[in-house]
């Protein structure tokens, strides 16, 4: 939604949901930001920068230019620090799994409920 992209579908939901459970481990909200810009630096503080190919597959329409105003992350990324402060692989896997830039490789709602973590096992 951030990018304009008109299709609305479920891969945006997972998205979402993957930003609730960061949210709620770290107690404040994942990507808080007053502009588009700022957002998507934010994102890729996280997951890095796009590539081509993942620019294209988030919109095609947001340009180079626009990716152009967004800084490339020059420290670790925050996901590194997220993934050793939370010492749960099944966890992070499922939430990084749901926050593909690319809506067609993140894991469907129902692939989701399949991950570990929701597991007898990984309480």
């Amino acid at each position: 939604m951030l990018t304009g992209l008109g299709a609305y579908d479920q891969s945006i939901d997972v998205w979402a949901m993957a930003c609730v459970f960061i949210e709620i481990l770290r107690g404040k909200p994942a990507f808080r930001s007053s502009s588009a810009i700022r957002q998507l630096s934010l994102i890729v503080c996280w997951l890095g920068y796009p590539d081509a190919a993942q620019r294209a597959a988030i919109n095609a329409e947001l340009n180079d230019e626009v990716w152009n105003m967004v800084p490339k992350p020059t420290t670790e990324l925050k996901r590194e620090q997220f993934v050793r402060a939370v010492q749960n692989t099944a966890l992070t896997d499922l939430i990084f799994g749901m926050m593909q830039y690319a809506p067609k490789l993140r894991l469907s709602a129902e692939r989701a409920l399949q991950s570990p973590f929701f597991s007898d096992d990984a309480v």
